[in-house]
């Protein structure tokens, strides 16, 4: 049974009911988030019970099932890796990686996916349009496939190659493109579809995707007691730190969790420093161009704005994490764990020296880093900066 209510507008806080049929709001224009009757939930819901199976999905009671069949690559239940060998160098208790690149695509991007590409496959959309950056272009082009909606892809020219033949492998349409957004909105006005029934992830899609990227705490809650002190997230919309502190809240008014939340800390890398520098003009150009991971790079959404709000509002710590301390701390976890971290998991473990002064509280501190994706996916940009010859 689900508990699906409405919507509610990010900005003028609007009520939709659930039949509306656009994810913005019709007064403001903003970004909608899901409501659920969490009251009801709470009298009808036993937190012992309220999973079953082993993917995601099983969290459909507090997810915007629109469709009676959820598309689904079994994405989620991803594993909780404890590195015994970083945290003691680190100084603390316990560090454990939630490593979302076991999802089918590598990529934490699929929880959203799925969820977005569900509500998307009842509607008559010609195209959907993602970007080749901030780990989407995969993730888009498999679940587009899997709902039967073509896919174009906008790549950086200097983009890997092998980017844009995995987009492709899966059907998808890849244009490489000078980088910019005045450059990107050109080439997007020059497609030769109806542009109304054409859907950019640039604009679109931020309500079931954060409800996708929920379901990652929601895992964290079934399988860790007690909760970790602090939660390191990778970020560059914002998507997975909105869709965690939505979790968190929900929890917490279904009376499952204690007034004792988890702290969020939002990591970036220091040549794409948007939330560190607090959204200004500069901050946003960096972000689209400056970082030389394309994970890190964001061509900056209306969530962006909000949970830059949200941040300063609940005292997150934002850091930025300079590319060559990213580069060091990939190698070092893979020749201390056996593990290849992503850009985005590497400057996360680097984070916790920032955050966590070197004191007797330190010690006990217990941490998760969210390891967004694959460091496989960025292999052959680290070889490069190690200037080790890449085998064929």
């Amino acid at each position: 049974m689900g508990y699906f209510h409405q919507y509610i507008c990010s900005n003028c806080r609007k009520i939709h009911s659930l039949y509306h049929s656009e994810d913005t709001c019709q007064s403001c224009g903003h970004f909608l988030l899901a409501e659920y009757d969490l009251y009801k939930a709470r009298r009808e819901i036993d937190p012992r019970e309220w999973t079953r199976g082993s993917e995601m999905w099983k969290y459909q009671a507090l997810l915007p099932k629109t469709s009676p069949s959820p598309l689904s690559l079994q994405e989620g239940n991803t594993p909780l890796i404890e590195l015994e060998k970083s945290a003691s160098r680190l100084q603390i208790k316990q560090l454990l990686i939630k490593n979302e690149a076991q999802n089918p695509g590598e990529s934490g991007r699929d929880r959203e996916m799925s969820l977005l590409f569900t509500h998307l496959a009842r509607q008559k959309r010609s195209l959907v349009l993602a970007d080749g950056i901030n780990g989407l272009a995969i993730s888009a082009s498999m679940y587009s496939t899997r709902a039967q909606v073509a896919a174009l892809i906008f790549i950086p020219q200097e983009a890997p190659d092998r980017l844009a033949e995995a987009c492709e492998l899966y059907g998808a349409t890849v244009k490489r493109i000078s980088w910019n957004q005045k450059n990107r909105r050109t080439v997007k006005e020059s497609i030769p579809t109806d542009q109304t029934t054409l859907y950019d992830l640039n604009e679109h899609g931020f309500t079931y995707r954060i409800e996708g990227a929920k379901t990652l705490f929601f895992e964290l809650f079934e399988t860790m007691s007690p909760l970790p002190d602090i939660i390191f997230v990778p970020t560059t919309e914002g998507i997975t730190a909105l869709g965690v502190w939505k979790a968190m809240s929900e929890l917490q008014k279904l009376g499952w969790l204690s007034a004792h939340l988890p702290k969020l800390c939002l990591v970036q890398s220091k040549s794409s420093p948007w939330y560190v520098q607090g959204g200004t003009s500069e901050a946003v150009t960096a972000a689209a161009q400056g970082s030389n991971w394309l994970d890190f790079r964001n061509h900056l959404s209306p969530v962006s704005g909000y949970v830059l709000k949200l941040a300063l509002n609940q005292k997150w710590p934002l850091i930025s994490i300079d590319d060559e301390t990213i580069q060091e701390t990939i190698k070092k976890i893979a020749l201390e764990e056996g593990l290849l971290l992503s850009p985005g998991g590497a400057a996360a473990v680097a984070a916790i020296s920032t955050v966590a002064p070197r004191n007797e509280a330190r010690n006990a501190l217990r941490c998760v880093v969210i390891n967004p994706s694959s460091g496989i996916r960025c292999f052959q940009q680290l070889r490069r900066s190690w200037n080790e010859p890449e085998q064929e």
